[in-house]
């Protein structure tokens, strides 16, 4: 394991984006959905209860340690504990319940990626390689991994290898799914680069592409993911379980709001809430059973963002 060092060289927090930053625009989406429409009513709503509720993080991590003193060899609940503490931002424990999966199940390259980003973020002497050479690992039993690919770049990048950091990124955002709530980081990471490196990219970036998961829906602004990245992990945690609450919240006063549902989905499945998001697509659907329209577009929401459905 690397030894924390201070004087170590590590990658800006800020650079470490992939997985948080898409948690962060979640946040900063429904921030700018819900204030759009929001009346004195919805401001005062209560907290949403039942399915469609965010679970309390502490409670979960106790459930899972709970769970895992039952059976230590869950590898699919140590993951989760760990994808929960790192939200948290307990980057320690997050990376042991990472390491824990992995052993379990060491060809799994989720549990190895998540590993090696814990590894990123905690920083230490010798950080960068030993997390590249995990990442390069998770790449051999799933190549197209964007996680792994997107932390390579980003390496490259320190190491002053711009151009083929901006190839690889790219490449990136050219394979990305339409709907990937990740993409827009990435995007954001080849223009950072681009800039400060004054290297041309004109033309060799897609126009970003409509889903259905997203189509109409407003973005965070610079502004917003800035000031949602400068608070500690846990009120980011804390701001982003709100602001899903909210929502849930005002669909259940409000249900006839197509593009709410479609938002919902899609903040459950970034929260790794996945039975929450199934419960919204139902809940959507009932709301709009008499319109076949809406919920063939609700099904194809789903769809892209991997909302089980039935």
């Amino acid at each position: 394991m690397a030894e924390k060092s201070t004087t170590s060289r590590r990658i800006p927090p800020a650079t470490i984006v992939l997985a948080l930053a898409a948690l962060l625009a979640v946040g900063a989406i429904i921030f700018s959905l819900t204030r759009g429409g929001e009346t004195a009513a919805t401001n005062t709503a209560a907290p949403a209860t039942g399915p469609a509720a965010g679970p309390d993080p502490a409670a979960a991590i106790a459930a899972m340690q709970a769970s895992l003193r039952q059976d230590p060899d869950d590898h699919r609940t140590w993951r989760m504990l760990g994808l929960t503490l790192q939200r948290m931002g307990r980057f320690d424990e997050a990376r042991d319940s990472y390491q824990r999966a992995m052993q379990l199940q060491p060809n799994d390259p989720d549990y190895i990626s998540g590993y090696a980003e814990m590894i990123l973020v905690i920083g230490g002497e010798n950080a960068d390689r030993e997390a590249e050479a995990l990442f390069r690992r998770a790449l051999e039993f799933r190549s197209d991994h964007p996680a792994p690919r997107y932390y390579l770049a980003v390496l490259k990048d320190t190491r002053g290898q711009h151009r083929e950091a901006l190839d690889e990124l790219i490449a990136l955002v050219n394979d990305a799914p339409a709907g990937s709530s990740w993409e827009a980081q990435v995007r954001d990471a080849v223009e950072k680069i681009a800039r400060t490196n004054n290297i041309d990219i004109a033309g060799r970036l897609p126009a970003p592409r409509q889903s259905v998961a997203t189509a109409g829906i407003p973005g965070p602004t610079q502004q917003q993911l800035d000031a949602a990245r400068s608070l500690p992990p846990s009120e980011q945690e804390d701001m982003a379980k709100g602001m899903v609450d909210r929502l849930a919240a005002r669909l259940a006063q409000n249900p006839r709001d197509e593009r709410g549902w479609i938002m919902l989905m899609r903040s459950r499945m970034v929260r790794g809430e996945t039975q929450g998001a199934a419960e919204a697509l139902r809940s959507g659907l009932a709301a709009f059973g008499d319109d076949t329209a809406v919920q063939q577009r609700l099904r194809a929401a789903a769809g892209e963002l991997g909302v089980p459905q039935a």
